[in-house]
């Protein structure tokens, strides 16, 4: 009936400390911003240039999914979730990104496309997958987010919340 989307190597062994925080924070109910950061974005730009000179397209967003996936790579515990008491580590560094669909009929719709492995494929990769999988939904060509959108639009709002936690506990 359900598909598991994520996949994990094991659990992590606990020292002491992370017993500690676990029994002590919460998980997160609504999304927060704790740090905005400006960036000087000359590198970035001159990246863009050079893959414009070579008849290739790259955007800001391809580069900073990419730092983010090489961030993740390089501290292994931002890629686990905790169950139970235990932390999983995820096996797969995968991203998603979410993609805005100006031209649905009634409202804007918001979606998203997946990047598996993001920290091993190249900045050409990423920018194709980000370019072609935005394109399909846009389209209404993604046989996941019709899918989805479709299943979504029976559930009374009331029901959601409950649903989504549901769904984000046994996935």
């Amino acid at each position: 009936m359900f598909k598991r989307n994520i996949h994990y190597k094991g659990t992590m062994k606990l020292n002491s400390w992370k017993k500690l925080a676990m029994g002590t924070w919460s998980p997160p109910g609504d999304p927060s911003v704790y740090t905005l950061l400006e960036i000087d974005a000359r590198g970035i730009l001159k990246k863009i240039e050079e893959f414009k000179a070579a008849g290739k397209s790259l955007t800001p967003t391809t580069i900073l999914a990419k730092a983010l996936a090489m961030s993740i790579e390089s501290y292994p515990l931002i890629n686990s979730t905790i169950r139970f008491g235990r932390i999983y580590e995820r096996s797969t560094i995968d991203l998603f990104l979410q993609v805005s669909d100006p031209n649905a009929k009634d409202v804007e719709d918001l979606s998203g496309l997946k990047i598996e492995r993001a920290n091993e494929r190249s900045l050409e990769e990423m920018g194709e997958i980000i370019k072609n999988s935005a394109k399909k939904i846009r389209a209404g060509n993604d046989p996941q987010y019709k899918k989805i959108k479709k299943s979504m639009k029976g559930v009374p709002g009331i029901f959601m919340r409950p649903l989504i936690l549901f769904l984000d506990f046994f996935l």
